[in-house]
């Protein structure tokens, strides 16, 4: 697990020149796995090992497969607040945030930028 104080204090002291106006800088935490399962179609075969058709459809069986995905949800460090914001979001929270709204920010490496009300919970920090 990251030391999350160290990599708040490393980045605090690197972007310090910005004042940001209207999203969160967040530096995202290593992805979250969740265990899903999903039906997939397997073709029914004949015994010469060609696919079985009844009328003009193919026939096909199913199986469910357990795997270990993604979460479209990301958890982060908040590295730095916009100027305008007044939650209970402060600088070194954890926050989980939709994966698929944040936006890369190219001017500090491995951070992305969060809208406030894309938050869906926050960790407070210790």
């Amino acid at each position: 697990m990251i030391d999350q104080a160290k990599v708040l204090a490393n980045v605090l002291m690197e972007i310090e020149d910005y004042t940001f106006t209207k999203d969160l800088l967040v530096k995202p935490l290593d992805p979250v796995m969740v265990t899903k399962t999903f039906t997939r179609p397997i073709p029914v075969l004949n015994e010469d090992g060609t696919q079985v058709i009844e009328g003009d459809v193919a026939k096909y069986d199913t199986e469910e497969v357990t795997e270990e995905v993604e979460s479209p949800f990301a958890k982060g460090i908040v590295l730095a607040l916009p100027s305008t914001m007044d939650t209970g979001i402060k600088v070194g929270d954890t926050i989980i945030y939709p994966s698929k709204f944040a936006i890369p920010f190219d001017h500090y490496r491995d951070s992305v930028f969060v809208k406030p009300y894309d938050v869906v919970a926050r960790i407070p920090q210790i």
